[in-house]
């Protein structure tokens, strides 16, 4: 009897025992887990723990540890996600405000930080050019476009960039415009053919000018048309004499 019940004390202990090595192996394997910082380690490891029972304390901080874990795999996946030329600005900020609040660091995040300053720059740069647009102003139209460029803005039918490069291209054509009409203006009728100030005035018509700008060369032309009918008048009057 006494065998007995020395028998059944000492597998008492040892279950107690055995309980107590897996114990603390459950422990030793959540706290390598932690300080491991994999997902998939620390999930395997509150698993295990929970099912050898070891405390909820140590359960319930793996379980926050894991859950900050988490949110730090999913935003470097979201922030890796919107490293692409069609990158929303609003949500590649809002995803590395994740990524700071996170304390995420490294080669990823610091290329969406530069992709991220890029955009703004870009951003800041093509609505200072619509800007000048709507003003109409040539001069800041240059320069807002040339920022635009340096800034990397990408040019499509109908964006800002090219109505830009449209509106310089016109302004470019009137002022070559306008200096023919200098020219012509400084030569005088006398030196010019009726031809190439009425192409002059053709061309400034096309390129947009407001009458005031042309009306001296039509000036000109009428005067060379009525002068130019004067001498075939006389010319007529002087070969009826003739005959």
């Amino acid at each position: 009897e006494q065998s007995g019940l020395f028998g059944s004390e000492y597998s008492a202990a040892r279950a107690r025992l055995m309980r107590a090595q897996e114990l603390a192996f459950a422990r030793e394997e959540l706290e390598a887990a932690l300080d491991a910082g994999g997902v998939q380690g620390l999930r395997s490891a509150i698993q295990q723990a929970i099912s050898v029972g070891v405390t909820m304390d140590d359960i319930d901080r793996a379980k926050e540890v894991l859950a900050i874990l988490m949110q730090r795999e999913d935003t470097l996946e979201r922030v890796q996600a919107l490293d692409c030329k069609d990158a929303n600005l609003e949500d590649l900020r809002a995803a590395l405000a994740d990524a700071d609040r996170l304390c995420l660091m490294g080669p990823v995040i610091d290329v969406a930080r530069a992709r991220l300053k890029r955009l703004q720059e870009q951003t800041a740069a093509e609505r200072n050019l619509k800007a000048a647009l709507d003003k109409q102003d040539i001069a800041q139209v240059q320069v807002a476009l040339q920022q635009a460029e340096a800034a990397g803005v990408e040019e499509s039918p109908g964006s800002p960039m090219a109505a830009a490069r449209e509106m310089i291209a016109e302004e470019t054509t009137r002022h070559s415009v306008r200096q023919r009409l200098k020219a012509l203006s400084i030569r005088g009728a006398d030196m010019c053919s009726s031809e190439e100030i009425r192409a002059a005035i053709a061309c400034a018509q096309d390129a947009g000018l407001q009458k005031p700008e042309y009306e001296q060369a039509e000036q000109m032309l009428e005067q060379m048309e009525k002068q130019a009918q004067a001498e075939a008048e006389a010319e007529a009057g002087a070969w009826q004499l003739q005959t």
